[in-house]
């Protein structure tokens, strides 16, 4: 099975916020087109300059903005850091501007959805698979008939018959398209095809 590699920080958004495409500068393969693949959260976070020394939101700005496009909003939250004087953002509690589905679960106007603690993003593992199909680049012009989460320029990559494992599987990713160890390949799609008739969902009954 082949697997593609994303910041954690978009990784996050998918799993808890309803991201449904992934956004990247080349068509995807032909070889991948109506297959699964393995979508596997990278190490960093993306990086631009220190939120802990700087007390500022580098890393999570452009999800930020595409959330607001998709009527998710940022209520920022504030906290300690160990080791460090001061207060600080330590994380975003997200909510709906308006009544909206995620995931199959409906959020009213200013509900929370989830609270993202930096400390707690999931770094280094497996965490869903989608079937992938042909693509082309997002033009503004469109408006958000693809997805509010599509970016100009880009060539979107529907996430489709999305399923967010209820285990993420840790391993070692790479950049571009990359093949899972037949190791991790087996764990992958014990869950995914046990969630096989209930796409776009968790799978909650892995034990």
């Amino acid at each position: 099975m082949k697997a593609l590699t994303l910041w954690p920080e978009w990784a996050w958004a998918i799993m808890h916020l309803g991201k449904d495409v992934e956004n990247r500068t080349w068509h995807p393969p032909k070889n991948i087109l109506g297959q699964r693949i393995a979508l596997h959260a990278g190490r960093k976070v993306g990086r631009r300059y220190d939120p802990v020394v700087k007390g500022a939101l580098p890393y999570y700005d452009f999800v930020i903005s595409m959330a607001r496009d998709a009527c998710i909003f940022p209520r920022f939250i504030r906290g300690k850091r160990e080791g460090l004087s001061g207060e600080f953002i330590v994380g975003i509690q997200w909510y709906a501007d308006r009544d909206i589905v995620i995931n199959g679960k409906v959020y009213h106007s200013n509900e929370v959805i989830k609270e993202m603690i930096f400390e707690e993003i999931l770094l280094g593992a497996v965490f869903a698979t989608a079937r992938i199909e042909p693509c082309s680049v997002y033009r503004k012009s469109e408006g958000w008939i693809r997805s509010p989460w599509a970016a100009e320029g880009q060539y979107t990559w529907k996430l489709n018959d999305l399923v967010i494992l209820k285990k993420p599987i840790f391993c070692q990713g790479k950049q571009a398209l990359w093949t899972l160890s037949p190791e991790v390949e087996v764990k992958v799609r014990r869950q995914d095809e046990f969630c096989s008739g209930n796409r776009v969902s968790f799978c909650e009954k892995i034990s």
